[in-house]
């Protein structure tokens, strides 16, 4: 997912495409093997990454040169790494569910669309991200999964690539459209008051107006009497007020409504409220964030913070909703405001925003998106490709080591809550090897070439 990110009150910093020499790639961070670049190279406000006896730092990568001297591939960062490193389980329904999946996408959200176009979405395989995001989910369960996931990019792409991100008015008002369907679809008992979590809010890296926009009242309300939900398809939500003329849905609100109704029949109040919450917080952070400004000194003062900003954007938070959906787990509100959890819902944000900026950077490049955090390092600190990478991978060791700290620091609630907190954070680590594994298996960010990028790790070199 691609992000159009720019610096306010920052000298803009242009940088000409030149050919670099080739130099052996160093990371900035003060590793005992690591030259030490402070002297050269600005590290105002950056984030503290140390050794520890959990997690070895990575190594720098060499850059690849061609007999001139100049350079021509750079070397992704290992992210197979620590306790993303074993063997993902795969869901048993994969096979079946992803050509279902699929099918029911043709049908529906896909029937306008060339037949390229449906074999590209087809390549990305998105059923295989929820196969490892969710190995142990029943046969229905996995499914609504799947279909989310379609869902959700389906959404953002519209955004990233397509007429809503050039048209501020219809992106917003698709948003809506969106919204809408929790407040026409669902039990008269759900209202939203739950105080705001830490890990889950926006913002100190965005201007003021776009803060006081995001801080959104998610409180859901039906329409009482006017209101009667159909319910005798699945494959037809439409919304019916007072003998007015049916409203039908467009494809994606369609789906969309699906996906609630599904999640709504199966799943306890505070599971509901949640997956409401995360779901109109990423619709409407995606529709008000695309496009904004982002200060890139600010960013550079908190990284941390900005890779939580940015968490929002790549539907994190209802993917954690749905791990409770799936797995029918009933977890009270204190767990979740528990400083352990807390903690490691935070860290998941950044690593998962680690990840996706440092495997989706070149697609991001060759649309024209300069803007993830690999991007940032470029412009800001005037790091080569090879360098940028070198330091997202500091970044995400340093989360490595904080993830078992973070674990110390949880609670025990008791045998019958425990349970579901150990399987939720398992999900949590799902959810970081589902994104990798897939990202080497799908055809979204390497295309054809993506089994030999993951062998080799080598991309082409952007100057």
């Amino acid at each position: 997912m691609a992000y159009n990110l720019k610096r306010l009150g920052a000298l803009k910093q242009t940088h000409l495409p030149i050919r670099v020499k080739d130099t052996k790639a160093v990371s900035l961070f003060p590793f005992p093997h690591v030259h030490d670049l402070s002297s050269t190279t600005p590290t105002r406000g950056m984030m503290e990454v140390k050794q520890s006896r959990f997690v070895e730092p990575g190594t720098p990568s060499l850059a690849t040169a061609d007999n001139n001297g100049f350079q021509t591939c750079a070397t992704l960062p290992d992210l197979f790494v620590d306790f993303i490193a074993p063997e993902p389980e795969v869901n048993p329904y994969y096979e079946e569910v992803k050509a279902e999946s699929e099918a029911w996408m043709r049908a529906n959200l896909w029937k306008d669309l060339s037949e390229k176009e449906i074999r590209k979405r087809c390549a990305a395989d998105f059923c295989y991200f929820s196969a490892i995001m969710c190995p142990d989910a029943a046969r229905e369960e996995f499914r609504t999964v799947c279909d989310w996931i379609f869902w959700v990019f389906e959404f953002d792409d519209q955004f990233d690539e397509g007429e809503l991100g050039k048209d501020r008015a219809k992106g917003l008002n698709e948003v809506e459209g969106m919204i809408s369907i929790f407040r026409d679809h669902q039990d008269n008992s759900l209202s939203l008051k739950r105080p705001r979590i830490k890990a889950r809010s926006p913002t100190s890296v965005l201007a003021e107006d776009v803060v006081m926009r995001l801080e959104i009242d998610t409180r859901i309300e039906t329409n009482g009497d006017n209101l009667r939900e159909r319910k005798d398809s699945m494959n037809v939500c439409e919304r019916e007020l007072d003998g007015d003329s049916a409203t039908h849905l467009t494809p994606i609100q369609n789906l969309f409504c699906v996906l609630w109704t599904k999640v709504q029949q199966k799943s306890p109040r505070n599971t509901k409220l949640r997956y409401i919450k995360a779901n109109v917080n990423f619709c409407r952070s995606v529709a008000e964030l695309h496009g904004e400004k982002f200060d890139d000194m600010v960013v550079m003062d908190n990284i941390s913070r900005y890779l939580q900003v940015r968490a929002q954007n790549i539907g994190l938070y209802p993917l954690l909703a749905l791990e409770e959906y799936a797995y029918g787990l009933s977890l009270p509100t204190k767990v979740f405001e528990d400083e352990g959890i807390q903690e490691v819902e935070r860290l998941v944000a950044e690593m998962l925003t680690l990840q996706n900026d440092i495997l989706s950077y070149h697609r991001e490049y060759s649309v024209g998106h300069e803007e993830n955090l690999i991007s940032i390092f470029r412009r800001r600190l005037g790091l080569t490709q090879q360098e940028s990478y070198d330091k997202a991978d500091a970044l995400l060791h340093g989360c490595y080591r904080q993830w078992y700290i973070a674990h110390s620091k949880i609670p025990s609630w008791g045998e019958k809550i425990d349970v579901q907190v150990q399987r939720y954070l398992k999900a949590c680590v799902d959810v970081l090897r589902a994104n990798v594994h897939w990202s080497y298996k799908s055809q979204r960010y390497f295309g054809k070439d993506v089994q030999r990028v993951r062998e080799t790790r080598q991309v082409p070199f952007i100057p």
